[in-house]
């Protein structure tokens, strides 16, 4: 599942700038078709070099380090609660999207 654990708090610490991006690739299962691939961005503390990403060129670490902060949510956000809500957003965006 595709997921950016990225908060406004940990974007606000590194001024305008991005924070430093870790980088994965996977290829995910589809039981009625060949593997999808994709890739998932994380906050990482590991130096970022230019990589060409699809059609796109970006300064990230390749497979790097999640970074030990990680993700900090702001004051009274409610985690488990955004983790529902968007997990079942996705799986409904890929079954409609997968099985039509």
């Amino acid at each position: 599942m595709l997921y950016s654990c990225c908060t406004r708090d940990a974007v606000a610490n590194h001024g305008a700038s991005a924070p430093p991006a870790g980088f994965a690739q996977v290829m995910v299962p589809d039981p009625d078709g060949p593997p999808l691939e994709a890739g998932i961005w994380y906050p990482s503390n590991a130096p970022a070099s230019s990589h060409r990403l699809a059609l796109y060129t970006q300064a990230v670490a390749l497979d790097g380090e999640v970074a030990p902060e990680g993700c900090r949510d702001p004051v009274g956000f409610d985690r488990a609660a955004f983790d529902r809500e968007f997990n079942s957003a996705v799986v409904a965006f890929f079954n409609a999207k997968l099985h039509s």
